[in-house]
């Protein structure tokens, strides 16, 4: 009552004051979860020289759910290698991920230098594996047969090698958050590796480093392993004829044409029935998709495609080969790659 009596008096009508204040914005949603990362791509992104965000799509994350199980495709920054990890929570915020496959072997001859010894169940401890797992068991003996022939001098020289060496990359780990604020919704990650050096089990930074800033990446992406680069995949100049095996260019120029060919021993190889495409990739984004198998002027299955780079720095090109055969959906043949610096 006091106050309709206070607004009276100050205005003309009580119904003016009476009104209630307007509701606050609604509060920003990101619409990033670690539960749904599944089908999503991120990369990272850095400030340039002007102070604004780029994305430098050489250290790229692909995320998949398999079940009720996340895992996540990740670059680390390399040219052309992709690298598999397997994710779970480790707290309600964050998603922490282990990579694939590690090699147990070295594993257990670093556990050797820096502990003594390497048993099944000390192995199986670090790796998070189990201990009657075959290829704990297997790698375990595989490593101690090893260093039982050693001289002793030698045993000395791998325990100095290994438990001295904190650039070993035993593991991948990657820890995943999402930051959410009013200006922003992305990743936060941190890119470690599991080490062993001066006696214990340490966690060191990889390349990208900690808290890095990945953001979501709409168009596709390359994410297929290569370690064949420079090999079957030539860089030229010429679109008719090909460098030889491995003999590709390496150092072009900016907006040069460049051809990438496709060189390896069954490069005119095509078998009755089948037919074959190929996607190419410059720079992890897609250039060709699909696109039907040609011949050149010599009759021969043409496997090559021509772009140029901007941008000076190192570059990647992928080439994907499928083959179709009796009307059957098209099969990945193999994934070939070429890296090269622009000046």
């Amino acid at each position: 009552m006091r106050r309709l009596l206070a607004c009276a008096l100050v205005f003309t009508s009580a119904t003016a004051c009476e009104e209630e204040a307007p509701p606050p914005p609604p509060e920003p949603t990101c619409g990033l979860s670690l539960d749904d990362l599944g089908g999503k791509n991120f990369v990272l992104t850095t400030k340039n020289a002007q102070g604004k965000w780029v994305p430098e799509k050489k250290a790229r994350m692909a995320f998949t759910k398999e079940g009720d199980v996340t895992k996540v495709k990740y670059t680390v920054h390399s040219l052309t290698s992709v690298y598999g990890y397997t994710c779970k929570k480790s707290k309600a915020t964050e998603l922490e991920c282990w990579q694939d496959s590690p090699d147990l072997v070295e594993y257990c001859r670093a556990l050797y230098a820096n502990t003594g010894s390497c048993a099944a169940d000390t192995l199986a401890q670090v790796t998070g594996m189990d201990a009657a797992d075959p290829a704990i068991v297997a790698a375990t003996k595989t490593a101690n047969d090893g260093i039982e022939k050693l001289k002793p001098d030698m045993q000395e020289r791998l325990k100095n090698d290994y438990s001295n060496n904190e650039s070993m990359q035993l593991r991948g780990i990657l820890r995943v958050r999402v930051k959410s604020t009013d200006d922003e919704c992305r990743l936060s990650a941190d890119d470690m590796f599991q080490n062993f050096s001066h006696g214990q089990s340490r966690e060191l930074e990889n390349l990208v480093g900690r808290g890095a800033r990945f953001v979501a990446f709409e168009n596709p992406l390359e994410f297929e392993d290569c370690r064949d680069v420079n090999n079957r995949l030539v860089t030229g100049t010429d679109p008719k004829v090909f460098a030889k095996r491995g003999e590709g260019l390496q150092s072009v120029s900016t907006n040069q044409t460049l051809t990438f060919a496709y060189v390896g021993d069954d490069a005119a190889k095509e078998e009755a029935g089948c037919t074959y495409s190929m996607d190419a990739w410059v720079d992890y984004e897609p250039v060709l998709q699909a696109a039907p198998l040609t011949k050149g002027d010599d009759g021969k299955p043409y496997w090559a495609f021509s772009r140029s780079v901007a941008e000076k720095g190192w570059h990647a090109a992928h080439l994907y080969r499928y083959k179709s055969c009796g009307g059957a959906a098209p099969t990945l043949i193999d994934v070939t790659c070429a890296g090269l610096r622009a000046e």
